[in-house]
C-alpha cells in the first residue's frame, strides 16, 4: 500500500487570494507548477480530455481537506472533510467535520458553508437519508440529524459498532444505496466483528474479507455481503457493485454471499473479477498509469502504477453523454482520473482504457489530489480534491521518514471541481425533489440523470408506498414494458419487491421482459417462489437457454433453491456444457449441484456424455473435487466405476476426461483428509469394478507422464494424479521427472505430487532432486519440506551438512523455521541460522559500522553508487536491472542496508542465486537464470549481458548458493564513502532531479492532451 509523496522541500504555503472565482481551462501550460496552486488559478493546470472543462464547484476556506461528498434531495451539497489525515490529535478533540454548503446566487458555486457536525475522527463517507446522513466514521456506522432546524447536528445516533480502525485509509468508506434498498458499505481492508449498537443481544458478524450491508429502513436486518473494498463502491444502472483498492482500481462482485453459504464445500476462488484487460504490474503493482507530476512511490516497484486507486464510479449522468456507464478511478498519488470503457463478458465485464497512454484527467500539480467521484443533479461529474502535499499514511513510511515537517501541509486546503463539455453551459439547476408527490418520483426513475433516478428511489424507499394500485406495480406489467425505460423497470421491480407488492404474475412478467438486465432481477425475486409455484420454476428452468449468459449464470443459482426438482441436474449439466468455458457459470452450477441421490456423479456423466457437451477440464476437475469434498460413498464409487468405462471406450478424448475425474476425486478427497482406500473397502460387486478402474486409472496416468509426445497439460494431469497412486509405480517416475524432465512446469508438478505423498521417502527424494533446479523448483521443494515436523528436521539436517545452504533459504522459509511451535525444532533452527554471517564477514560488518555514525552525503552516495553498483543494480535512472531492486528501501534501516551490501549472501533471493553450467564441449557459463523454456535457458549476468544455452548441451547445472553480487565490496568503498552511498539510498528520491528526470518530466508535459 503505498503512495506517491510529494518532495519534502516544499515552499511555504502560499497566501489565501479572496475572490474565489470559477476556473474552466482545458489544457494547461507546459511547466510544472510552484505548489501549492491558489483554487482560483488551479483549474489552468487540469489536463482533461478533449471537448470538456473542469469548473470550480467549491474550495478553501469553504472546505478543508475534503475526502466525499454527497447532493440531498433539496440540491444541498454535503461534504466529509478530513483534517487530521494522517495522525489523529493528541489531547485535543478529532478535527473531521461534515459541512453544509450552498450556492445562494445560482451561479455554480458553493460560497455559504456551515459545520453540521464535527470532531469526527477520520470520517470518510457520506448518504442522505430520512432529512439527516448516514456516516462512516469507523468505528461507528452514525446516523445525524438536525431536528431543531439550526443546520446543526443535534441528533447523533450510533447505528453499527466493531469496524477496524487502526490506519485512516483502512476503514469502512462509501455508504450507498443498492437498488434492492440496502445501504452497502466497503469494507476498507482491515474488517471488524459488526453489531448493532444498543442491543445485547445483537447478532456479531465478522466482515473479514468480506463488505457490509444494512437495511436502512429495519437496521437490525444487516450482515457481510461479498467483497471486498478498500476506499470505494459503486453500482452501475443493473445493480453490479465494483469495488477497488490500492492496487485493483476496479473489482467486480459478481456473486453474492449467500450462494457460497448454501454450499460451504465448494472450494470457491473468490466473489471478485478483477476485469480490466491490462496486466499487473511487478510484484502485485497494479495497471499503468500516464502521470503529469513529478511525485513518486515509497515503492519503487510500484512507480508509474495504480498505488492509491481509490473511488471507482461508473458515470451514470447525463452532461457527459459519450462517457455513460464508463468507469472512473481516482489515483490521487498520481495526481490523476482514469477511465475505461465496460462491456459485458457473461456475467461479468472487461474494461480498458479509453486513450492509450492518456489520463482522463490529470495534473502536474503535485498537490492536485483527486480522492472521490459523484454524478451530480446537473448530471457533471464532481471531482473531489483533497489538495495534500502528502497522501500517504506514515506505517508504509521508514523510521526516517515520519516526521516530515510537511506532513499536515494542506490541511486548510481542499476542492471540489466538475467536469463538463467545454462547449455549452450546464449549470446545476436548483432542484427539489423533497415535495415531489409518489408519482412524480416514479417519473423520475426514467430520468436521463441517473442522480434524480436514485434520489428518486431513495425518497420512494424513505415513504416506503403499500398500495398494490401503486404506478411501481404497474410498471412491470407486460403491457407497460415497451412505453416504460428499462432502467424505471428495474429500479421499480426492486420497490415493488421491498413494498411487499410483488406477486406470481407480476413476477412472471418480468420474467418474460425483454431486457436481460430485468430478466436476471427476476429470478433473483424468483428463488423465494421456485419451491411453491409451479408456473414460476417451470420459467425459471426455461431461462437455462436464455441468450443473455449472464441471466443463464443466475438461474444456475437459483437452481439450487429447488434440489428436490427431477429436472434440476439435466438443466444444470445443459447449463454447463453450453457454458463450460466460463468460469462464473462453471461455479454457479457446482454451488447448486443437488446434496442426496448421487447428483454430482450422475451430473458428469450427463455433462461427458452428452452429444452436444465440449466439456473443458475445469469443468469436470471442479465437480469431480465437490463430489470428492461431499465424500458420499455411494456417489464416489460410481465416478470411479464412470471413469472406467470411458477409459474403455478407447476414446482419447474420454480418456483424457477419465483421468481428469479421477484426478478431481482424489483432490477433493485429500482436501478433506480422506483416502480413497477407505471407500474401497466393503467388499460387493461395485467395489471390486471401482478398485479395478482406479488402477488401470493410475497405470495409464503413469505411462502419459513419461510420454514426451503427449502434450505438457495432459502430462501435467497424470502427474497430479500419481500422487495418489501406488507407492513403487508412482515414486520413482516422480523423482526421474523432477530430476530430467526439460519442462519447468513439469518440474514442478512431479514435485508438487511428491509433496502430497505421505511416504517417509518424499523428504530424501525432494534432497535428492535439489541440486541444480531453478528458483521455481526450488520454491516448491523448500514448501514441501517445511509441511510436516519428519520433512523439516530432515531440511535441517541438509542445513547443518551443507547440502543446503542458510543463504538458499528465502524469508518466509527462514521465519518459518525460526518460529515454528515445534520447540525443538525451533532451537535447532535458529542454532543452525545464527550461523550464517562467516566470521570474516562478521568482522568487515564491524568495521563499518562506524559508517552509521557518520553524515553522509547523497550526492557523493550517487557516485560511489553509478562507480561499484551500477553493473546490477538500477536505483534513480542509474544502472542496469540484472540483480533484485534495491531502490525500495522504505521498510529496510541503515544498519539492514549496511548487511546487504557487505554481507549479500546472509540472504539471497532465490530469482538471484548465481549458476554455473557446464556444456558438453567444456564451456562454462556463470550467470541468474533469467528465462527457461522446455529447450533452453538464459542466463544473466552482471553488466546486463546474457548467454543462451540449449537444454541438450548441458552437463551439469549447479547453483552456488551464493549471490551475484561479490563480497568484498569493502576494498574499494571507504568507511565515509559507505556513509554517503547508504544516504543515496535512502534519500535519492529527495535529490534534486537529475538531468534525464527533468526531461521525462518536459516530456510528460508535451505528451499530455491539448
Amino acid at each position: 500500500m503505498n503512495r506517491r509523496l510529494v518532495n519534502p522541500v516544499v515552499p511555504l504555503l502560499l497566501p489565501l487570494v479572496a475572490g474565489w472565482a470559477v476556473g474552466a481551462v482545458q489544457t494547461g501550460p507546459r511547466a510544472v507548477p510552484d505548489s501549492p496552486v491558489p483554487a482560483r488559478e488551479a483549474g489552468r493546470w487540469l489536463h482533461l480530455f478533449p471537448g470538456l472543462k473542469a469548473e470550480l464547484v467549491a474550495c478553501e476556506p469553504q472546505i478543508e481537506s475534503p475526502v466525499a461528498m454527497a447532493f440531498d434531495e433539496r440540491g444541498r451539497l454535503w461534504v466529509v472533510e478530513m483534517r487530521d489525515y494522517p495522525y489523529p490529535p493528541k489531547d485535543k478533540p478529532p478535527l473531521g467535520r461534515i459541512k453544509l454548503l450552498e450556492d445562494s446566487d445560482g451561479d455554480g458555486f458553493y460560497e455559504k458553508a456551515t459545520v453540521f457536525a464535527e470532531q469526527l475522527l477520520f470520517a470518510n463517507g457520506i448518504l442522505p437519508w430520512r432529512g439527516g446522513v448516514l456516516v462512516t466514521c469507523a468505528p461507528y456506522v452514525l446516523y445525524l440529524r438536525d431536528t431543531d432546524g439550526d443546520g446543526r447536528a443535534d441528533s447523533v445516533e450510533k447505528l453499527f459498532e466493531g469496524f477496524a480502525t487502526e490506519n485512516p485509509q483502512l476503514r469502512v468508506s462509501h455508504p450507498k444505496l443498492g437498488p434492492d434498498g440496502w445501504v452497502y458499505l466497503a469494507n476498507g481492508l482491515r474488517g471488524g466483528r459488526i453489531r448493532r449498537v444498543g442491543k445485547t443481544d445483537a447478532p456479531v458478524v465478522d466482515i473479514g474479507g468480506r463488505d457490509f450491508r444494512f437495511d436502512p429502513l429495519q437496521p437490525d436486518r444487516y450482515g457481510a455481503v461479498s467483497g471486498m473494498g478498500q476506499y470505494g463502491n459503486a453500482f452501475d444502472d443493473w445493480g453490479h457493485r465494483f469495488v477497488c483498492d490500492n492496487r485493483h482500481h476496479i473489482r467486480h462482485v459478481v456473486m453474492d454471499e449467500r450462494y457460497f453459504v448454501r454450499n460451504p464445500l465448494v472450494a470457491a476462488p473468490g466473489a471478485m473479477e478483477d476485469i480490466c484487460e491490462l496486466p499487473l504490474g511487478a510484484a502485485g503493482a497494479g495497471i499503468r498509469v500516464y502521470p503529469l507530476s513529478r511525485n513518486f512511490t515509497t515503492s519503487n516497484l510500484h512507480a508509474g502504477t495504480f498505488t492509491s486507486a481509490c473511488s471507482v464510479h461508473i458515470y451514470r449522468g447525463d452532461a457527459l453523454p459519450e462517457f455513460y456507464g464508463m468507469a472512473f478511478t481516482c489515483e490521487p498519488a498520481g495526481n490523476l482520473v482514469h477511465v475505461e470503457r465496460l462491456r459485458s463478458q457473461g456475467p461479468t465485464f472487461r474494461s480498458r482504457p479509453v486513450r492509450d497512454g492518456v489520463e482522463f484527467l490529470a495534473s502536474p500539480d503535485d498537490w492536485f489530489r483527486p480522492v472521490y467521484l459523484y454524478d451530480g443533479p446537473d448530471g457533471a461529474l464532481y471531482v473531489v480534491d483533497m489538495y495534500r502535499a502528502v497522501i500517504e499514511h506514515p506505517e508504509w513510511w521508514p523510521p526516517e521518514w515520519r516526521n516530515r515537517p510537511d506532513i499536515f501541509l494542506g490541511q486548510d486546503r481542499g476542492r471540489i471541481w466538475r467536469i463538463v463539455p467545454e462547449k455549452g453551459c450546464v449549470r446545476p439547476t436548483r432542484t427539489d425533489l423533497s415535495r415531489a408527490s409518489d408519482a412524480e418520483l416514479v417519473s423520475l426513475l426514467a430520468h436521463a440523470n441517473g442522480w434524480h433516478r436514485t434520489t428518486a428511489a431513495r425518497l420512494l424507499l424513505e415513504r416506503m408506498p403499500v398500495d398494490r394500485t401503486s404506478p411501481l406495480a404497474r410498471m412491470l406489467r407486460r403491457e407497460a414494458r415497451h412505453a416504460e425505460d428499462p432502467r424505471a423497470r428495474f429500479q421499480a421491480g426492486w420497490l415493488v419487491v421491498r413494498a411487499g407488492l410483488l406477486d406470481e404474475e407480476l413476477l412472471l412478467d418480468a420474467l418474460h421482459d425483454p431486457h436481460a438486465a430485468i430478466r436476471q432481477a427476476a429470478v433473483v425475486w424468483a428463488e423465494e417462489y421456485v419451491v411453491h409455484s409451479a408456473r414460476v420454476r417451470d420459467r425459471v428452468l426455461a431461462l437455462a437457454q436464455d441468450r443473455d449468459a449472464a441471466v443463464v449464470f443466475q438461474v444456475a443459482l437459483a437452481l439450487g433453491q429447488m434440489p428436490d426438482d427431477a429436472r434440476v441436474v439435466p438443466v444444470l449439466a445443459s447449463i454447463a456444457g453450453n457454458h463450460a468455458a466460463d468460469r462464473w457459470i462453471r461455479l454457479a452450477v457446482s454451488l447448486s449441484v443437488p446434496a442426496k441421490d448421487q447428483a454430482g456423479a450422475w451430473l458428469l456423466e450427463q455433462i461427458v456424455s452428452g452429444p452436444d457437451a465440449q466439456a473443458q477440464a475445469e469443468l469436470l476437475s471442479e465437480l469431480a473435487e465437490l463430489v470428492g469434498a461431499r465424500s458420499q460413498p455411494r456417489e464416489i464409487l460410481r465416478l470411479i466405476c464412470f471413469a472406467g468405462k470411458l477409459a474403455d471406450a478407447r476414446d482419447e478424448r474420454l480418456d483424457a476426461a477419465a483421468l481428469i475425474l479421477l484426478r478431481g476425486l482424489l483432490d477433493g478427497l485429500s482436501r478433506r483428509g480422506k483416502k480413497i482406500d477407505d471407500f474401497l473397502q466393503p467388499a460387493s460387486a461395485t467395489t471390486a469394478e471401482a478398485r479395478q478402474a482406479l488402477s488401470a486409472g493410475l497405470q495409464a496416468a503413469a505411462s502419459i507422464a513419461a510420454a514426451a509426445e503427449v502434450p505438457v497439460q495432459r502430462r501435467t494431469d497424470a502427474i497430479v494424479l500419481l500422487a495418489y497412486a501406488p507407492a513403487l509405480q508412482a515414486m520413482p517416475s516422480l523423482q526421474r521427472l523432477a530430476t530430467t524432465e526439460p519442462s519447468q512446469a513439469l518440474r514442478l508438478a512431479a514435485v508438487q505430487a511428491l509433496a502430497r505423498r505421505s511416504e517417509a521417502e518424499v523428504a530424501g527424494m525432494l534432497l535428492r532432486i535439489w541440486p541444480g533446479q531453478t528458483p521455481p523448483v526450488r520454491r516448491e521443494i523448500l514448501q514441501a519440506l517445511v509441511r510436516t515436523p519428519d520433512r523439516t528436521r530432515a531440511l535441517l539436517d541438509a542445513l547443518e551438512k551443507g547440502d543446503i545452504k542458510a543463504a538458499d533459504l528465502d524469508p518466509n522459509i527462514v521465519r518459518h523455521l525460526t518460529h515454528t511451535a515445534r520447540p525443538d525444532l525451533r532451537m535447532r533452527a535458529q542454532k543452525l541460522l545464527a550461523k550464517a554471517i562467516p566470521p570474516e564477514r562478521t568482522q568487515v560488518l564491524a568495521r563499518y559500522r562506524a559508517a552509521l555514525q557518520l553524515a553522509g552525503d547523497a550526492a557523493r552516495g550517487r557516485q560511489v553508487f553509478q562507480k561499484n553498483c551500477a553493473n546490477c543494480h538500477r536505483v534513480a535512472g542509474l544502472g542496469l536491472d540484472v540483480g533484485p531492486d534495491i531502490s525500495d528501501t522504505r521498510v529496510k534501516t541503515p544498519e539492514q542496508l549496511l548487511n546487504d551490501i557487505l554481507n549479500p549472501n546472509a540472504a539471497v533471493d532465490g530469482d538471484y542465486v548465481n549458476y554455473i553450467v557446464t556444456t558438453r564441449d567444456g564451456r562454462v557459463f556463470t550467470g541468474i537464470v533469467a528465462a527457461e523454456t522446455s529447450a533452453s535457458i538464459l542466463l544473466k549476468r552482471a553488466g546486463g549481458q546474457t548467454d543462451a544455452i540449449l537444454k541438450q548441451d548441458i552437463e551439469t547445472m549447479q547453483a552456488t548458493g551464493q549471490s551475484l553480487m561479490p563480497e568484498g565490496l569493502e576494498k574499494d568503498i571507504s568507511v565515509q564513502e559507505m556513509a554517503d552511498l547508504i544516504a543515496f539510498l535512502k534519500t535519492w528520491r529527495f535529490l534534486d532531479p537529475t538531468t534525464e528526470q527533468k526531461a521525462a518530466v518536459k516530456q510528460k508535459q508535451e505528451n499530455a492532451p491539448r
